[in-house]
C-alpha cells in the first residue's frame, strides 16, 4: 500500500480520518492506523498499540502484545515496539530473530497482572532474540521476570524487579539449549528467589555490568563456562553468589552486606574470582567447599563473618595478592584465609593477612602441604 500524489498535506490527522492510497495498483480507503500499520510491517517495527494494545497499567495487554509478537514472527522477524505501562499474564516469544524494544527503563514497563498465577513475566524460546531498554516488575506475583530458553539471546538496558521467584532464569534443555547468550547493563532487585539463576544448558552465557540487591540468593551459577565482568551484589537474604559448576570468571566484583557469604564455591573446580571486594557479608567473603583449583587473585577482603577466605576441604586452590582485614569497632573476620582439615597443596601468596587486623588471627593452616609464601601477617 503507498499514498497516492497531489493531495494535500494535513497538519493534524485523527482515527476518524479516511484517505486514499495505492495496493498493488489498486485504489483503497484506509485508516491512519491501518496504514501506520503498514508501514511499521514494511520496516519491519510491530507497534503493539497498532494490535489493541493499550499501555495505561490497567488493561491485560497480553493478547494485544502477542499478536505483535505473532507479526514479527510471521514476517521472519523483526522488532516489537512498547511505550507505556502493559500488564500482562505473561508473554511468549517462540519464533526467531524476534527483538522486544522499549523506549527505556521505566519510560516502557511490562508488568504481571493480578491473573499472571505461575506464569513468567516475558519468556523467549526463540533463537536470535533480544529485549532491550525497558522494565519488567513481577508486581510480587508469578514466575521469572525473565525465561530464556534459547540459546544466543541478548539483553541491554533492563531493570527487572519484585519477582516472587527469579530475576532472570536460564535453562534449556540437551536438544534445545540456551548458551551463548550476552547480558549487559542490566539492573535486578527484590526478587524472592535468585536475582539470576543460570540453572541448566546455559553455558557460555556473558554478563557484563549486571547489579543484584536484595534479593534471596544474588547470583546462582548452577551450569558451568560462564563469565561476569563488573558485578555487584549486595543485601541479598542468602549468599551473594552461589556457584555449582565448573570453570566459571568472575572480574571486578563487589560482593557486600549479603546475608549469608559473599562467593560460596561447592564441588567445582577452575572457578577464577579476580579483582574486587568482598566486604560485610554475613558470612565468610568467600568459600570453598569440596572445590580444588579453584583462584582468587587481587580481592579486598574485609569485615565479613567468619575466614576472609575459606578452603574446607579443598585442593590446589591459589589465594594470591589479596588483602585481608577487619577495621570494624568490634571484629568479626576470624582469620584471614582458613585452610580446613583435608585441605592439601593450596597456595597463599603475597597475602596481607596481619593477626591483629583479625578477631582471631591472620592465617590458619589445618591442612597439609599448602604453601605459604610472601605473605604479611605480623
Amino acid at each position: 500500500m503507498g499514498l497516492l500524489n497531489n493531495y494535500p498535506v494535513r497538519t493534524t490527522i485523527t482515527s476518524g480520518d479516511r484517505g486514499l492510497g495505492s495496493d498493488d495498483g489498486t485504489t483503497v480507503l484506509f485508516t491512519p492506523d491501518a496504514y501506520g500499520a503498514y508501514v511499521a510491517g514494511r520496516l519491519g517495527v510491530y507497534n503493539v498499540l497498532d494490535y489493541g494494545a493499550v499501555g495505561d497499567g490497567v488493561t491485560d495487554d497480553t493478547a494485544a502484545i502477542h499478536a505483535a509478537i505473532s507479526a514479527a514472527g510471521a514476517a521472519g522477524g523483526g522488532v516489537v515496539w512498547l511505550v507505556g505501562t502493559f500488564l500482562v499474564t505473561g508473554l511468549t516469544v517462540s519464533s526467531n530473530n524476534v527483538h522486544i524494544r522499549g523506549a527505556g527503563r521505566h519510560a516502557t514497563t511490562i508488568k504481571s497482572h493480578a491473573s499472571i498465577g505461575s506464569n513468567p513475566v516475558l519468556t523467549i524460546d526463540g533463537q536470535y532474540c533480544s529485549v532491550r531498554s525497558l522494565t519488567l516488575n513481577g508486581n510480587s506475583l508469578g514466575a521469572s521476570l525473565l525465561y530464556l530458553k534459547r540459546s544466543r539471546f541478548v539483553a541491554d538496558d533492563l531493570y527487572c524487579m519484585n519477582s516472587a521467584t527469579h530475576g532472570i532464569r536460564v535453562a534449556g534443555t540437551a536438544g534445545n539449549t540456551a548458551h551463548a547468550g550476552q547480558f549487559t547493563n542490566i539492573y535486578v532487585i527484590a526478587c524472592a528467589g535468585n536475582g539470576v539463576f543460570l540453572d541448566a544448558y546455559a553455558y557460555d552465557t556473558e554478563f557484563t555490568n549486571l547489579w543484584v540487591g536484595q534479593c534471596g540468593v544474588g547470583v546462582r551459577a548452577q551450569d558451568g563456562a560462564l563469565f561476569f565482568e563488573n558485578l555487584h551484589v549486595w543485601g541479598c537474604t542468602g549468599n551473594g553468589v552461589e556457584v555449582r559448576a565448573n570453570a566459571s570468571r568472575f572480574s571486578n566484583v563487589y560482593l557486600e552486606s549479603n546475608g549469608g557469604r559473599g562467593i560460596d564455591i561447592f564441588n567445582c573446580s577452575n572457578i577464577s574470582v579476580i579483582g574486587g571486594v568482598l566486604w560485610k557479608n554475613g558470612g565468610a567473603g568467600a568459600t570453598c567447599n569440596t572445590a580444588n583449583r579453584n583462584r582468587f587473585v587481587g580481592l579486598g577482603v574485609y569485615d565479613n563473618t567468619g575466614a576472609g577466605i575459606s578452603i574446607n576441604p579443598g585442593n590446589y586452590n591459589q589465594i594470591t595478592g589479596c588483602n585481608f582485614f577487619d577495621d570494624q569497632g568490634t571484629k568479626t573476620q576470624t582469620y584471614g584465609v582458613s585452610l580446613g582439615a583435608g585441605s592439601t597443596s593450596n597456595i597463599v601468596a603475597n597475602a596481607v593477612a596481619r593477626a591483629g587486623d583479625h578477631l582471631t588471627g591472620s592465617i590458619l593452616d589445618s591442612g597439609t602441604t599448602s604453601v605459604l609464601t610472601g605473605n604479611v601477617t605480623a
